[in-house]
């Protein structure tokens, strides 16, 4: 446990702590540098100066947000930069204080991140009790704070946030005092309104708008049965056809929402569908990172995911064609809710998930969900989705589709024998195709393409006997 935390520390590994026990993998872009040979730098640990610091706990309250740590390994973490940067101007104020437990340097360092990072002045005791490993400790310090003898309050460091002339004790905020003492030095973001969060939606980092003429084509090939399904969806998108659906839908007093999920591995054109899907029916695209929705402050999550809708919906009225809201690689929003609700960051994720659920039901438009695993998938969704689509790995015969469409240049002869040895993914064989049209830049065109093009292929794999890539413990 003692390597592992070192390592984590480090960040060449990441701990999952969702589902009740710790798993531990390699974050993908490490596993590119050692793919590559290349040295792996750890982030700078020592020297911070306050913005750096706040900054890194900024970046340690989301990894527990999102599950990537426990409260136990936040608490760790913390008291681990603050002993490695005794230098540092806010750790030399914090230690000055002589706080008597860890809540209340905690409560300060979120304090001060929420207004250095985020611009946001105050916060609610529960967004900082549900980070306090110890329930008992977290208690008292609510209890304290409410009743006006903490020792925070009693420095003169925090204090009960007024609203209309009225103190709330349930939320606090810096003092003059803590401000002055606490964050000299510290670049103080601006806070934004709420009109101003809404003019900006979109250049946020959970939403982008894909506009379907800026999409390429691309040759999609599948089993029968999904191209089946597939080409049943591009004719209802085909606005003639949408509109009178939609219309008889609402007639019927059935839902008019439309909202589909395709599943599968990964690399089995998913997404890709979506895409062109969009360009063939003349439909914008509004994707959602859903990792990027899950705010570190409560309340902030569940804004972000109403926002998503209310964006859509008017990105629905004045757009010509209805476009497509996309929530892709959507595993985590659309999992399983939580029944033991052992902390307020699951608290959150039940909450997010049944605002969706609430504006699935009423949503006018179309919505698509990509995920690579099922078995997590919460019945309520499973319900809600009119059209449920597997996408398999290729078969061989559309393999050979897949690698004439990627290098036309290849023989029928070097196809069919790169098909028959490789039981590739769409994704894999696109993989393949790019590392040999960088090999032909960098060493001349191959003399035989299927050798050349086999090493690569064998490359590709980590281990060799089901043909996939499979990496981490």
């Amino acid at each position: 446990m003692k390597d592992l935390t070192t390592l984590v520390h480090l960040r060449l590994l990441s701990v999952n702590s969702r589902f009740g026990g710790d798993s531990y993998s390699v974050p993908s872009h490490v596993l590119k540098l050692l793919s590559r040979n290349e040295d792996y730098k750890a982030p700078q640990v020592t020297g911070l100066d306050s913005n750096q610091l706040l900054a890194y706990v900024n970046t340690l309250i989301a990894r527990t947000c999102n599950h990537r740590m426990d409260t136990d390994a936040l608490q760790e973490e913390i008291m681990w930069i603050l002993d490695a940067n005794p230098e540092c101007r806010l750790v030399k104020e914090l230690n000055k204080l002589k706080l008597n437990n860890y809540s209340s340097t905690f409560a300060l360092l979120m304090l001060c991140s929420a207004l250095g990072t985020k611009g946001i002045e105050k916060l609610h005791l529960r967004v900082i009790l549900q980070y306090l490993e110890d329930q008992l400790e977290a208690t008292e310090f609510s209890f304290s704070v409410k009743e006006g003898y903490n020792e925070l309050i009693v420095k003169g460091l925090v204090e009960p946030y007024c609203e209309d002339g009225t103190a709330n004790p349930d939320i606090i905020t810096l003092t003059k005092k803590g401000r002055k003492k606490l964050l000299v030095g510290v670049k103080i973001e601006k806070a934004r309104d709420d009109d101003e969060e809404d003019e900006e939606l979109f250049e946020n980092n959970f939403l982008n708008l894909i506009k379907a003429d800026d999409i390429a084509h691309k040759p999609l090939f599948y089993e029968p049965q999904v191209e089946k399904l597939v080409s049943e969806l591009n004719k209802f998108f085909e606005q003639d056809s949408y509109n009178v659906i939609v219309e008889r839908m609402k007639q019927s007093n059935f839902r008019s929402a439309f909202a589909c999920i395709f599943y599968g591995g990964p690399g089995t054109g998913k997404t890709e569908t979506v895409y062109q899907l969009a360009r063939a029916t003349h439909r914008d695209i509004l994707i959602v990172d859903v990792p990027q929705i899950k705010d570190k402050w409560v309340g902030e999550s569940e804004k972000n995911v109403k926002s998503i809708f209310d964006q859509y919906r008017a990105l629905v009225k004045k757009s010509k064609l209805t476009p497509i809201l996309l929530f892709n690689e959507a595993d985590s929003i659309f999992s399983k809710r939580l029944t033991n609700l052992e902390h307020g960051v699951d608290q959150m994720y039940n909450t997010m998930q049944n605002i969706i659920l609430q504006e699935m039901e009423t949503l006018d438009g179309i919505l698509i969900a990509t995920t690579n695993l099922t078995d997590n998938l919460d019945k309520a969704f499973e319900r809600r989705f009119l059209y449920k689509i597997k996408f398999e790995r290729p078969c061989q015969e559309a393999r050979e589709h897949i690698w004439h469409a990627m290098i036309p240049t290849l023989s029928a002869e070097t196809v069919a024998a790169l098909a028959k040895k490789y039981d590739f993914s769409g994704g894999q064989i696109e993989n393949v195709a790019r590392k040999y049209a960088i090999n032909n830049i960098l060493y001349g065109e191959a003399q035989n393409p299927l050798d050349s093009l086999s090493d690569i292929c064998d490359n590709e794999l980590i281990e060799g006997s089901d043909n996939s890539r499979r990496v981490g413990f």
